[in-house]
């Protein structure tokens, strides 16, 4: 007999069926679904301070800024000495130029027009212009200065030419774009411990040119402080993000593991040994699929119980009425009294019919389990 597929139990049956594949598609992850949840919940936190670890580049941009403004502010201070050179008589000049370099911190030099060095701050003693020598320094300025070209490098960070002395004034280059036209020029070195140096040239009129050197440590100084600042935060927020990523994973993976061992040892036929856990105190999500598949367990048992029940008292009832027809069958053989042969084919008749009624009882009951 052909099963009806037209019946309301099929039709339900295959919207159930189309509905669990509608949820299998949605719920599904083509780029993680062989990931576990405890390395995507940390990837994900991860990925949040990537995306908050871009404040170097911030500082990138911060120290080309600041960087920017010392050298116009370079560029101001040339323009008002040269100015200030030019209003003094000649004797004046060297006083004039050591009193400028030590309010404005740094090195002046002054050359004539055949670009010959007139006027050195530094020859005259004041020595507030200094390299440091990178050799001589603490552990902690070299790793400092790691710290510097590494993030250059991963910033792309342009690198400022080597900072050198030249005996020329020719030699520099502000110096002859200072005298070639009438302006200003500067540029930016770099000492041998990574800080910038800045130099900016003013001509002044009668062919001469006034050029001032400094080497701005405290930019560097002030990056790298806020550098070591956000490096504390980025520290501990990831500290923090940790943490709270394996609080999720031990609030959420942890009882879904236990919950799929207690279903696997139901799959194997462990069930009356298992004991789903219920998760009382848990109100969320997972709670109630700890309750479901519980109670699911449960269901489950007790079907097995009944059916063992039921299997029992099938094959009570069956041993009854085919030992009965044993009997008679082999009584049937030895037997020669026809009335004798009568009332044991009776006796199978009976037993046959016991038999079928039986069957048919438990066709019936199945039917009834399964609706």
């Amino acid at each position: 007999m052909e099963p009806d597929i037209d019946s309301p139990r099929n039709s339900a049956v295959g919207i159930d069926l189309a509905r669990d594949e509608e949820d299998a598609r949605a719920l599904s992850l083509r780029w993680s679904a062989r990931v576990s949840l405890t390395p995507r919940i940390l990837f994900v936190n991860v990925f949040a301070l990537a995306m908050l670890a871009g404040g170097f580049f911030y500082l990138d941009s911060y120290r080309s800024r600041i960087v920017d403004g010392r050298v116009t502010q370079s560029i101001r201070e040339a323009r008002l000495v040269a100015e200030a050179i030019v209003a003094v008589p000649q004797k004046q000049r060297p006083d004039l130029a050591l009193k400028l370099a030590q309010d404005m911190g740094a090195r002046l030099r002054i050359y004539d027009k055949d670009a010959k060095l007139i006027i050195d701050t530094r020859a005259m003693g004041l020595r507030n212009f200094v390299l440091q020598d990178p050799d001589k320094q603490d552990w902690q300025q070299a790793a400092a200065r790691f710290l510097d070209a590494v993030i250059d490098t991963v910033v792309g960070a342009p690198r400022a030419p080597l900072y050198r002395e030249r005996t020329s004034g020719m030699a520099w280059p502000d110096v002859r774009t200072a005298r070639a036209e009438p302006k200003v020029a500067a540029t930016v070195w770099r000492a041998p411990d990574r800080t910038p140096v800045i130099t900016a040239a003013s001509a002044f009129p009668g062919g001469g040119v006034v050029m001032s050197t400094i080497n701005a440590r405290d930019i560097t100084q002030t990056v790298r402080v806020e550098r070591f600042r956000l490096g504390v935060v980025l520290l501990i927020v990831a500290i923090v993000s940790v943490l709270l990523s394996l609080f999720l994973a031990r609030t959420i993976v942890r009882p879904l593991r236990r919950l799929a061992r207690a279903a696997v040892r139901v799959r194997l036929g462990r069930a009356r040994e298992v004991v789903v856990p219920r998760l009382p105190e848990r109100r969320d999500e997972i709670g109630m699929l700890a309750r479901a598949l519980s109670d699911m367990s449960l269901a489950l048992r007790a079907r097995i119980d009944a059916i063992e029940a039921f299997a029992a008292d099938v094959t009570h009832e069956m041993k009854n009425p085919l030992a009965s027809l044993r009997s008679a069958v082999e009584g049937m053989a030895m037997v020669k009294d026809p009335a004798l042969q009568d009332r044991l084919l009776a006796i199978v008749r009976d037993d046959v019919q016991r038999l079928d009624r039986l069957i048919t009882d438990i066709a019936e009951a199945h039917a009834w389990t399964h609706n």
